[in-house]
């Protein structure tokens, strides 16, 4: 759960300046992958299909579907903003959709995630205060309290996270930020997490420690340590997950089109073909 709320700033918190409002408040928290299509120009729409990868007779073929996020769907409006983004766990078999709500500034105020039987799931609802101030809460099948509440300060370069149980607003989370508005640094009562970045900000660098590593100030040992390599379109293409068990070397290989979108993508672990990922991309007139 730590793990996924990590993923969820890393997603949340960035340059205000920068990047969208989309990118700031929503995130990858429940797997929707929005922040991977937000940065698109002229585009109608978007279906990524993927495969699992085999290498027979030293060729990189199509394998089977990747069960549990075989399609992925995204729609745009006329602004070149997300309307809507389907999952699909395999080819023809639908899972979740997700929904988005902007003001008339194009920030968006509300996720709507819908299940196969088009079932609200849950909700994001994003209230922005003040121009340095943004209030995010996630509420879950119909509730009328949130589950979980984020509450960021550009201002004084902080985020703090509460949560309704057990009701006793006590934060449950912390976030430190940098000068661009980036994560730097997240605590809790069991974890902390540090993080770097590049100078187009990409995170290059994540560490997860427990508190009970920490001597005399510093970490002993991180948790897991992630490391990542960009291309020139800002495109991962290299990661190392190092864990005190383990490494783990993932590494992609890319194929654009004329506007220089990736329509083809190989994903190597540890020097084999692990996966297949190719898009059709749909542009405006």
């Amino acid at each position: 759960m730590n793990k996924i709320l990590t993923l969820l700033t890393l997603t949340l918190i960035f340059n205000l300046q920068t990047f969208s409002q989309t990118e700031i408040v929503l995130g990858a928290a429940f797997s929707d992958g929005l922040e991977k299509y937000i940065h698109f120009d002229k585009v109608d729409s978007i279906i990524e299909m993927n495969y699992k990868a085999s290498l027979t007779n030293n060729e990189i073929a199509k394998g089977y579907e990747d069960y549990g996020k075989a399609k992925t769907i995204v729609t745009y409006d006329k602004k070149g903003i997300v309307k809507e983004l389907s999952v699909y766990i395999s080819k023809d078999k639908k899972g979740n959709t997700y929904q988005y709500d902007y003001d008339k500034n194009d920030r968006l105020i509300k996720r709507i995630v819908l299940n196969s039987e088009s079932d609200t799931v849950h909700k994001i609802v994003i209230d922005y205060q003040a121009h340095d101030l943004i209030e995010k809460s996630v509420f879950f099948d119909g509730q009328t309290t949130p589950t979980t509440k984020w509450i960021f300060n550009f201002n004084d370069k902080s985020v703090i996270e509460k949560r309704s149980f057990p009701a006793d607003d006590k934060v449950y989370s912390n976030y430190e930020l940098g000068e661009n508005n980036e994560l730097l640094k997240q605590t809790n009562d069991t974890y902390y997490w540090n993080y770097k970045y590049n100078d187009k900000g990409k995170l290059v660098d994540e560490e997860q420690y427990t508190i009970l590593q920490i001597d005399d100030g510093n970490p002993i040992r991180p948790v897991y340590r992630n490391e990542y390599k960009y291309d020139d379109y800002l495109n991962v293409i290299w990661i190392k997950k190092t864990t005190s068990r383990s490494e783990k070397i993932i590494e992609f290989k890319y194929t654009f089109d004329e506007k220089n979108n990736w329509i083809k993508r190989i994903e190597f672990e540890n020097d084999k073909p692990k996966l297949i990922t190719e898009r059709i991309i749909v542009y405006r007139e």
